[in-house]
């Protein structure tokens, strides 16, 4: 189930970004969605409204940290929260959202989990690095 998007009027928030090709950046657009449950633990775990949640969408996912990017105790975290090995994670904050790939060109928000007290440190730590690499 999805929201009604900020841009479009099906529900889905889009967003048009570089894709990489074999024959260099080609513009391609990624539909951006969250389900029922995701609109409830952003409601109770983040505070936000659902169109708080629409706006954030492309920034948690663009601007968020993956997988890799993260320390052994947060990939450590990350592991023991997800089941499947095919979700896309960012850490982005002091949350960890999850994401999942239904189409090539569509990226529905599953739910989301605050990071707890003692690795919070360790996450702003893993951003500051993570920008300072970026600039």
């Amino acid at each position: 189930m999805t929201r009604a998007g900020r841009f479009s009027p099906d529900g889905i928030s889009s967003a048009v970004h570089g894709c990489p090709t074999p024959f260099g950046r080609m513009i391609c657009m990624i539909k951006m969605a969250y389900s029922r449950h995701a609109k409830l633990r952003a409601k109770k775990r983040n505070g936000w409204r659902p169109k708080t949640l629409t706006r954030m969408l492309e920034r948690i996912f663009y601007d968020g940290l993956g997988r890799e990017d993260c320390s052994l105790p947060l990939r450590a975290y990350i592991a023991q929260k997800t089941i499947h090995d095919y979700d896309l994670i960012r850490l982005y904050g002091e949350h960890v959202y999850i994401f999942r790939r239904d189409q090539p060109d569509e990226v529905v928000l599953l739910t989301t989990y605050p990071v707890p007290r003692p690795l919070k440190t360790l996450a702003h730590q893993t951003r500051r690095q993570f920008n300072a690499f970026a600039a």
